[in-house]
This record gives C-alpha cells, sequence and structure tokens, in this order.
C-alpha cells in the first residue's frame, strides 16, 4: 500500500529540503548585509525594502522539515531584528533632529526681520529634507 505513495512523500521530502536550503541561503545573505553594509551612510528606504523583501521570500519557501526549520526561523528573525533594530536607532536619531529643527525655526518667529527670518527658515526646510 505503501509504494504507491513512496514516490509522492520522497517528492515532498526534496521540496522541505529544497526549501531549507534557499532559506539557509538567505540567513548567510542577511547576515553578509548586516555585516558588510556601511550603516553610517545607510539608505534607509532601500534598508526598509530588503527587510520587507526579505520578509516575503522567506514565506515562499515553505514547507520545510520542523525541525531545522525552527532553529534557521529562530536565526532569520535575530537577524532580522538586528537589522530593524539600526533602521530604529537612526529613525530615533532623525526624529530627535527634526525635533531641533522646529524649536529653532520657532525662535524665528519673533524677529524683527522677516526676510532674514524667511532665508533662515528656508535653510532649515533645506536641513529638513535632509
Amino acid at each position: 500500500a505503501y509504494a504507491p505513495c513512496k514516490e509522492y512523500f520522497e517528492k515532498q521530502a526534496a521540496e522541505r529540503e529544497l526549501h531549507l536550503q534557499k532559506r539557509r541561503d538567505m540567513v548567510t545573505q542577511l547576515q553578509t548585509y548586516l555585516s558588510d553594509y556601511h550603516w553610517e551612510s545607510a539608505v534607509w528606504k532601500d534598508v526598509e525594502q530588503t527587510l520587507k523583501t526579505a520578509r516575503q521570500e522567506w514565506q515562499t519557501y515553505w514547507p520545510v522539515p520542523r525541525k531545522a526549520g525552527n532553529d534557521l526561523q529562530k536565526e532569520f528573525e535575530n537577524l532580522m531584528e538586528q537589522i530593524f533594530g539600526k533602521m530604529s536607532s537612526a529613525f530615533e536619531a532623525n526624529k530627535q533632529q527634526k525635533h531641533q529643527l522646529v524649536e529653532q525655526a520657532k525662535q524665528f518667529l519673533t524677529m524683527e526681520d522677516t526676510r532674514a527670518a524667511c532665508d533662515k527658515v528656508k535653510q532649515l526646510q533645506s536641513d529638513w529634507k535632509n
């Protein structure tokens, strides 16, 4: 009774092993990305897109063997959290800089020379974009 199903089960097992290998490759790529990326000059929209794409691609490689898949899942989540942590800290620093720009802009409200105030606010707007 098992013989007719043997080929089907072998095909399923091969598919699970292929997905597991693809996930291992993804973990290796994320480790390389985390260690080799120039975080000082990061393009955060690209990093955010990388996280999104990695998550979507990870989900396509399913099913995987349970035990090995669980261990690899933990490693993947750890790497994703590390990358997200770098992005979050950069966003927080950016938020603080923007608050400082707002405080500077408030100081120009009371200036007598409106032309000079407008010029300084334009400079703040440029700084805001950056």
